[in-house]
């Protein structure tokens, strides 16, 4: 099977894989490809400074980045949060994902562990604070509301979840139009419409998104009864959940 370029120099031989090829050039294609990318990131940053101003007493907060691809946003928190005593668990399947984390800078009074593990079979540690920025969708229907229900279970009293999915609308013509939103997105930071055709073919059966509706569903069937939108575009969405 011929190789296809799905851009920035990263080439697909059938189905979509996180592999070294993809996680070496994986930030600058998902900035490219996701509207919003590093708002989701800000968003979660002011979050966290929030949890951390109303839990001041506390001498050590706990973060678990479940699906954290190269520690792009775990090195945002380990910066911006650079004086505050921080434990933080990155969770990534992909070894060379993992490779690529841990060679960047964070603060010293932070204790970060790495861990190359699925989510599927990984015992989520207690934390204050968990994140799931757009990876749940990657992981089988079946397994979602398990693992949601791991994480509720695993988040501290009054601690915060944030959940960041593409989704799909249940109105198949609001479902168009979000689609050639995206499309018009990633023609605009310079991909053709061959490369943006090839990884849609390759992330078939790969990503797989749900409703909002089925979202929330899933969210509240863990546990969760505090939670709502912080963010959306077209088919992209943050959800803020507290326990």
């Amino acid at each position: 099977m011929k190789e296809k370029s799905v851009g920035n120099g990263i080439f697909i031989k059938g189905k979509w894989e996180f592999n070294q090829n993809v996680a070496e050039k994986f930030d600058e294609h998902i900035q490219k490809s996701l509207p919003f990318y590093d708002i989701g990131h800000e968003i979660i940053l002011d979050n966290i400074e929030i949890f951390l101003e109303n839990n001041s007493k506390k001498n050590n907060i706990i973060i678990t980045d479940i699906g954290c691809s190269t520690g792009i946003l775990i090195q945002k928190i380990s910066n911006k949060f650079k004086n505050h005593p921080l434990t933080i668990y990155g969770i990534d399947k992909e070894k060379s994902m993992i490779e690529i984390a841990k060679k960047r800078s964070y603060s010293t009074l932070h204790k970060i562990d790495w861990i190359c593990e699925s989510i599927e079979n990984y015992s989520i540690n207690k934390s204050d604070i968990i994140i799931c920025y757009y990876i749940l969708q990657f992981i089988p229907e079946r397994e979602r509301l398990k693992i949601l229900q791991s994480i509720y279970k695993n988040l501290n009293k009054k601690g915060i979840f944030f959940l960041f999915e593409k989704t799909k609308s249940k109105n198949q013509i609001i479902d168009k139009i979000y689609q050639t939103l995206i499309t018009k997105y990633k023609l605009k930071h310079g991909y053709t419409l061959e490369e943006i055709k090839n990884k849609e073919k390759s992330l078939k059966g790969i990503l797989i998104p749900l409703t909002v509706k089925d979202n929330f569903r899933l969210i509240d069937k863990a546990g969760f009864k505090n939670y709502d939108t912080i963010l959306q575009y077209a088919s992209f969405i943050g959800i803020l959940a507290k326990k």
